[in-house]
């Protein structure tokens, strides 16, 4: 098995790679948030290390806020520099990273929705649109929309030609890839 096979197998089955990726990156976050401590849950009687005078912000959180904050301004940059520059051709590519920081960073699905729908009405033939489709029905899946999801899978067959593997890869999860 040489490179060749290897770049062939990506290029012919790009729409699992990225719904494992997805998957992880959900999986990832579901552990994350299940196993976090919350400060109220600690038993903290007997500890020789409690200041009289806490901190207003505990410097671990301060960080995720500032991380917060710099993923919400990166987001603001992109969805300004596509507004601005709505014929540019990374004016699609900027909306979708402004939904996959959505997605991913802020796990505000929603909200990531709302850039990937602005991506396929304004961009509907922009050449990265398939994996658009990908994330958007991620998105309302994550939502438990299953309507929404079924629409998009749809919107997507609808796109696409019947031997694409877009176009099979979406009848698979409209026709009983979803509750």
């Amino acid at each position: 098995m040489n490179k060749e096979f290897w770049l062939d197998a990506f290029k012919n089955n790009w729409y699992l790679v990225v719904l494992l990726a997805v998957t992880i990156l959900g999986f990832i976050g579901y552990f994350i948030r299940s196993y976090a401590v919350s400060p109220a849950s600690l038993d903290l009687s007997n500890s020789a290390a409690i200041s009289a005078s806490p901190e207003p912000v505990p410097e671990a959180a301060a960080g995720v806020k500032d991380d917060r904050e710099r993923t919400e301004q990166q987001i603001e940059e992109y969805r300004r520099l596509a507004a601005d520059h709505p014929d540019s051709a990374d004016a699609p590519s900027l909306l979708t990273a402004a939904g996959n920081l959505y997605y991913q960073k802020l796990l505000d699905y929603e909200k990531a929705a709302q850039c990937y729908e602005e991506v396929l009405g304004t961009y509907p033939d922009w050449e990265n649109i398939r994996s658009v489709y990908v994330q958007l029905a991620s998105c309302y899946e994550r939502m438990e929309n299953w309507e929404k999801a079924r629409r998009v899978y749809r919107r997507m067959m609808d796109a696409f030609p019947e031997d694409s593997q877009e176009y099979q890869y979406a009848k698979a999860k409209y026709e009983g890839g979803l509750p």
